[in-house]
């Protein structure tokens, strides 16, 4: 063996290096690595620790004890070094660099714990995707091995999934059992779920970014958003103002006819109605004021705040409005008295017969019901809120009034949102006013 004063030796055919390091175990404790087929390969090992070394300096005598740490376990425990770039996120993470990174299964589970104070339905939600979708199909990956690939490869196995369950159902079998599907009802998974699935995991990973896991979210690539499927959006449909006039005369006497008549002239959501208390009316000045909503989780019903800010909106009611809630206060304190010590009192404006909340999707399965009755279209209950948007516009309402009565998040999603109607309304504009200057036209002058 020959040495030579910089620590670098020859060894035979190979080539080696040598070093005093701190470690936590004990200072000045040498470190001699050989094998090395060159002697520039040496010198180069020996410079990359010495790096390593001052970049763990950086970070006072805990990120120097680390890094000493780190180096004696290489290669034994660790094939490579790691670079200067991941030492120094680490160390700024405050993580031991030894460690080996989660798998993404692991880091999901945390990441849901940091959610706990967020609200319960966007809690249930991630919790669903994760469950359902991610754990199953990335959950075993290291989180800084993840990338591109492997989102490419859950979306393709989940569009392969996607080929059963449609083709069990055309031929009336049942779905077969997938250990990636552990859902208790298996539907196709089309691609707004897919892109909720992507926007959950994208999440996720930003937090691993910003807890120093990793060094990029391999979701914000342009590679992995083009894995995406499009959404394709049809245009929803809406009922004329004559259709919503005969459903309105159809269920006067229904004990929900003020609640689908709010959601049908004045765009409040679902949720948003059932979720209604008394105190949120002033029937003296005509105003609602939505502050709330109910929503069904788990097989519950559950308070909780509206869907975005711009949802905590205040209404002013037509004199009809006010005179058919009247009534209903009426019909409301008629069934309290009925239902006497059992009638459980939360102020809720459309509970049931007994004060208890009106699960969300009753009154859904309900308004299609009497729409059926009514012999009309069958829309869904949230195209009721599109009807009173198509109205309240054809009505002559600016975009700007209505994007504020229907809690949307701007003018311009308002106006996007329903450009057919505006689209229509402009044709209507144009033969308007040439009907109002009619001309003659040219070939008819002879000029």
């Amino acid at each position: 063996m020959s040495r030579r004063g910089d620590g670098v030796f020859r060894c035979g055919a190979k080539w080696g290096f040598a070093l005093r390091l701190d470690t936590t175990e004990r200072p000045r404790r040498q470190l001699l690595r050989r094998g090395f087929p060159r002697e520039q390969d040496a010198q180069a090992a020996k410079l990359h620790v010495l790096m390593l070394v001052e970049e763990g300096r950086r970070h006072g005598d805990r990120g120097r004890r680390k890094v000493g740490d780190l180096v004696f376990d290489w290669p034994r425990n660790r094939p490579e070094l790691p670079t200067i770039e991941e030492i120094r996120r680490l160390l700024g993470a405050r993580r031991d660099p030894r460690q080996a990174a989660p798998t993404l299964g692991e880091w999901l589970g945390t990441w849901l714990r940091t959610k706990r104070y967020k609200k319960e339905t966007s809690q249930v939600n991630w919790r669903h995707q994760v469950e359902a979708y991610l754990v199953p199909h990335l959950g075993d990956v290291p989180l800084d091995e993840l990338w591109v690939e492997d989102l490419a490869d859950m979306l393709d196995r989940v569009e392969a999934r996607n080929e059963v369950i449609r083709e069990c159902r055309a031929a009336g079998r049942s779905v077969p059992p997938d250990p990636r599907d552990p859902r208790k009802v298996h539907r196709v998974t089309g691609p707004a779920a897919q892109r909720h699935m992507f926007t959950t995991l994208s999440g996720a990973l930003e937090a691993a970014v910003e807890a120093g896991y990793i060094s990029r979210n391999p979701c914000r690539l342009r590679a992995a958003r083009d894995l995406l499927p499009e959404v394709e959006e049809a245009e929803a449909a809406a009922w004329s103002a004559d259709q919503v006039v005969t459903f309105l005369d159809h269920v006067r006497d229904d004990r929900l006819a003020p609640l689908l008549e709010l959601v049908l002239l004045y765009g409040l959501r679902r949720g948003e109605a059932c979720g209604l208390r008394w105190a949120d009316l002033d029937l003296d000045t005509g105003r609602l004021a939505v502050r709330r909503q109910l929503v069904y989780l788990g097989g519950r019903v559950v308070e909780s705040t509206p869907k975005t800010k711009r949802s905590r909106r205040e209404l002013t009611l037509d004199p009809d409005t006010v005179a058919v809630l009247r009534q209903h206060r009426r019909s409301v304190a008629r069934e309290r008295l009925l239902a006497g010590e059992a009638y459980a009192d939360r102020d809720l404006v459309f509970g049931r017969p007994d004060g208890s909340p009106t699960p969300p999707y009753e009154v859904t399965f309900r308004f299609q019901a009497l729409a059926r009755e009514a012999g009309l279209p069958v829309i869904k209950l949230h195209e009721a809120r599109h009807t009173a948007a198509t109205l309240g516009l054809r009505a002559g309402v600016s975009a700007k009034v209505m994007s504020q009565r229907l809690g949307h998040s701007s003018p311009a999603f308002t106006t996007a949102r329903y450009q057919h109607v505006l689209a229509e309304m402009d044709a209507e504009a144009a033969a308007a006013v040439g009907a109002l200057v009619p001309r003659r036209r040219a070939e008819e002058t002879g000029s």
